[in-house]
């Protein structure tokens, strides 16, 4: 009992003199590496991401909590390049990776052509990533307005009256002959050669898309196929209109089950349309795509 009793007539001063001494800790700082919290972990990234090529200098990513799709998708294992890794220039004779192409990508392909344009398209933001993504959407039969929004036209479809029906205007078709020039201005060999060297940084950005059996190659060939396999008509199209401003569908009944992706090519016009047309013709015979296509088959 009288240790009891010394011990709590002892414990007040003692109580006091370590609320004396925390107090002092603290004004001095000190006390702050015993009293840190615990650090928080960081939130895995989200499964699914999607690109959003919305704006022209800028590609921001979305991220939703679905599985990710074939079409729209960043696989959840894509790892981003670290700015270290991106600024090592490729080596001389090997491919580039994804990350070193798209941050190389003047000094690789600006040769291709001397058109402002094809200044313009190397100046965006991931411009391999949206050339495959492109790729994907017409291969899909879809219209490739996200990833090449940079080239959408500032005037709307306009078409004239010819009798009771109508035909796209020469200015209406005019609207896409800038973009149509540069792609021809390409030397078929020279863009055959680019793609080859680029293709294992096609890949990853195919890889990107959420596809992980199929090749590059396999994409490539389909989107050409879905603009060559366009019927091209003798003349301009007839058009019906619609009680909706600017929309008229075509009065061929064989045109109008195009996919979207096809109606858009035809809305070139014949003349840059046939100009396309041949031009993929001689892309496509200096990548031997259907030739390897043929040769695979049993």
């Amino acid at each position: 009992m009288k240790i009891i009793k010394t011990t709590l007539v002892l414990l007040p001063p003692l109580l006091t003199v370590v609320t004396v001494m925390l107090a002092v800790l603290k004004h001095e700082g000190k006390l702050d590496k015993y009293l840190k919290p615990a650090p928080v972990a960081e939130k895995p990234p989200a499964v699914s991401q999607e690109f959003d090529f919305s704006s022209a200098d800028d590609a921001a990513v979305i991220d939703h909590s679905a599985a990710p799709t074939a079409s729209a998708s960043i696989s959840d294992d894509a790892t981003p390049a670290s700015p270290e890794t991106a600024a090592v220039p490729p080596e001389e004779g090997v491919p580039p990776t994804l990350s070193q192409a798209e941050t190389n990508i003047l000094a690789l392909a600006e040769s291709l052509s001397d058109l402002p344009l094809w200044q313009k398209c190397l100046a965006q933001t991931t411009p391999i990533q949206r050339f495959v993504t492109a790729l994907d959407a017409v291969a899909l039969g879809k219209r490739p307005l996200a990833s090449l929004d940079f080239l959408a036209p500032s005037q709307p479809f306009s078409a004239t009256r010819q009798g009771e029906s109508y035909r796209q205007s020469t200015h209406s078709q005019e609207r896409f002959s800038e973009a149509v020039n540069l792609f021809c201005s390409f030397s078929p060999t020279a863009a055959a050669s680019l793609y080859t060297l680029l293709e294992p940084a096609c890949q990853e950005a195919l890889e990107k898309l959420g596809y992980r059996d199929k090749h590059i190659r396999e994409l490539l060939t389909a989107a050409c196929t879905t603009i060559l396999e366009t019927p091209m008509p003798q003349e301009e199209p007839l058009l019906t209109s619609t009680p909706t401003a600017n929309i008229f569908l075509w009065q061929d009944p064989e045109l109008e089950q195009l996919n979207d992706a096809q109606k858009l090519f035809l809305r070139l016009g014949r003349k840059n349309s046939a100009a396309v047309r041949r031009q993929l013709e001689n892309i496509a015979d200096q990548l031997h795509l259907y030739q390897d296509s043929a040769s695979s088959t049993p």
